[in-house]
């Protein structure tokens, strides 16, 4: 293929203005029985390609979740708290749905976070510095500095590691100002280590809110939330942890975007617990009218709640309800014709805000072999504004042939030598 290029490729401009020698539509074919077709003209950093295949087929779409794991080849496009917007795992997970009167069952998701411990302190050896006191001590002069404005990496008696300049230091009131592992929201919420990140008032103020709202009695909303036994994973009890883990709950691109009236929810998944296991980020059109989990079958139509049958028939829900409670007709409707549909065990009805291909294949294989319609793909148009970067490989096809799986991937563009 390298060779066909170099002997048939047309040099072209591109969008890096590199140029390109270029040639369209180049396919090759690999029998899979025979081995696993990784390149062996170079050295290839294993890690990145299978843990970056499994952070699309998971739905992550935040780099720190790659990070995590050693992987840096998404890190030029890391945007805000390491969102890369809807790129491939988003598409192929949470493919938006435009067929919002659709009702399907979602299982109920728990809390993966709950036994979650930050990591054992550190303890580092402290140097000699006359501002040095039994809350707070230098382990580190930074260099680079003159004398009067010297900057110093200090730890604090709560194993706080953070950098100070000599005057913010002297005039320091209280070490609890500065010291990002003591509990300062309603007893519960600390700021963890400090972020690299510029300030973000926005993203603080969600999570500061979600923590008042479930342990703050003094809070206006605690009675829906805290009162209610809503509560917020161990995970997220740190900002530091929040902040480095919301880019991975779906579709945090929307409350990025700034755009769109979005909010954060846990109520979609049946859970009591925020965290980045059991939320996701929901337009108020979608989050406004969700059920406890059962649906409402009216006429042979289902619905998610009254609101959604309002929403979809027009019919006003309240007086419908209260004609029909008491036994009476409303319009073509009688009180037998309103039926309440349970969920499988674990399950949930809900609106189809989203469609989930991987799901989706994955039954098809089972239930049609023979389909020709296998198809997964990552090219979504109206969401490549909002892609770090569009898909490379946009398309890919399976089918059952033999009783053996086959795959036909098409790639938009590959940059080969590389």
């Amino acid at each position: 293929m390298l060779q066909h290029i170099l002997d048939n490729g047309i040099e072209t401009t591109d969008r890096t203005g590199t140029g390109t020698i270029s040639v369209f539509g180049y396919q090759n074919r690999y029998d899979l029985s025979k081995g696993f077709p990784l390149v062996t003209t170079k050295k290839l950093h294993t890690r990145s390609i299978f843990h970056e295949l499994l952070w699309f087929l998971s739905g992550d779409t935040s780099n720190r979740s790659l990070q995590r794991d050693g992987v840096k080849i998404w890190n030029e496009w890391e945007g805000a708290h390491g969102s890369l917007g809807p790129v491939y795992g988003a598409a192929w997970r949470y493919w938006g749905s435009h067929e919002r009167d659709n009702l399907v069952q979602i299982p109920v998701r728990d809390d993966l976070f709950a036994d979650f411990e930050e990591p054992k302190v550190v303890w580092h050896q402290k140097i000699d510095c006359d501002l040095n006191t039994n809350q707070i001590w230098a382990i580190e002069k930074i260099e680079n500095c003159d004398s009067k404005n010297s900057r110093y990496k200090v730890q604090t008696r709560t194993g706080f590691v953070g950098e100070i300049s000599r005057p913010n230091w002297k005039s320091l009131k209280s070490v609890y100002s500065f010291d990002g592992y003591v509990v300062s929201v309603a007893d519960v919420g600390f700021l963890g280590a400090p972020s690299c990140d510029p300030c973000d008032d926005r993203l603080y103020s969600l999570w500061r809110n979600m923590i008042l709202r479930c342990y703050d009695k003094d809070h206006p909303q605690y009675h829906l939330y805290g009162g209610a036994g809503v509560t917020v994973s161990k995970i997220w009890h740190s900002y530091e942890r929040f902040r480095d883990t919301i880019a991975s709950v779906p579709f945090f691109h929307l409350w990025v975007d700034g755009n769109y009236r979005v909010e954060i929810d846990k109520d979609y998944y049946g859970s009591n617990v925020y965290g980045p296991s059991t939320c996701i980020f929901l337009k108020s059109r979608d989050n406004k009218s969700m059920s406890d989990g059962t649906a409402l079958r009216i006429k042979g139509g289902l619905y998610e709640s009254w609101s959604h049958f309002e929403d979809a028939t027009g019919n006003r829900s309240d007086y419908m309800r209260k004609r029909l409670a008491s036994g009476k007709r409303y319009k073509e409707f009688s009180p037998e014709d309103v039926e309440i549909i349970q969920p499988e065990p674990g399950h949930l009805w809900r609106r189809e805000i989203f469609f989930d291909q991987i799901k989706w294949l994955i039954q098809e294989i089972k239930d049609r072999p023979d389909s020709r319609r296998l198809i997964v793909s990552g090219w979504n148009p109206i969401d490549l504004p909002q892609m770090a970067l569009p898909p490379c490989h946009t398309l890919w096809q399976v089918k059952i042939l033999g009783g053996k799986l086959h795959l036909h991937l098409y790639q938009r563009s590959a940059d080969t030598f590389l």
